[in-house]
């Protein structure tokens, strides 16, 4: 398969480009299955189990289904995307897409968190980053360090400022990985 970017000709099955890092074009054979990827919320609820056996399973489905509807919301923003069948059950299934952190939470997190302390020079290399982003720039914040030492605190300060101030059209990713 050829790059669309670079032109290199990358071997069958590679995902991205050898050269570029581009992703390349996927294959499609007639027939194939597609892949999705597919988030479950799972929580456990303190003595449902004993509470489930007592009830038949569509009425404790209800039960359930309606508290995670009014549970969820403060805590996830989210829209309905599609009623699916899911194997085993008669009924089809909501399906919802988490677009991000509930306003009930950020601002709780935000109001417990104390004052960030001798984290001014880190700060102020990501707000010239984020002034270069508003400036219509694109930038790629990488930050590294050992457990413990804040980093996760730093994007969730910079996150409040962008939040206090949006742009139209500027778009906020955040990607998190563990070694």
């Amino acid at each position: 398969m050829r790059c669309p970017v670079c032109d290199l000709e990358d071997p069958d099955g590679m995902k991205f480009c050898g050269s570029c890092g581009r992703p390349l074009p996927e294959r499609r054979t007639s027939g194939a299955s597609e892949r999705k990827v597919v988030t479950a919320l799972f929580c456990d609820v303190k003595g449902s189990t004993a509470l489930a056996e007592k009830m038949d399973p569509e009425e404790w489905t209800e039960v359930i289904d309606g508290a995670f509807k009014v549970l969820t919301p403060p805590i996830f923003d989210h829209e309905p995307v599609a009623d699916l069948e899911v194997k085993g059950r008669e009924a089809r299934t909501e399906a919802f897409r988490v677009r991000g952190v509930g306003a009930a939470v950020r601002g709780r997190l935000r109001a417990a968190a104390a004052p960030l302390i001798g984290r001014d020079r880190e700060m102020a290399a990501l707000r010239d980053a984020l002034a270069e982003v508003r400036r219509g720039g694109g930038r790629i914040v990488s930050i590294v360090g050992d457990a413990g030492l804040g980093k996760t605190r730093l994007i969730d300060e910079l996150g409040g400022e962008r939040e206090s101030r949006p742009v139209e059209g500027q778009r906020w990713t955040e990607a998190r990985g563990q070694s």
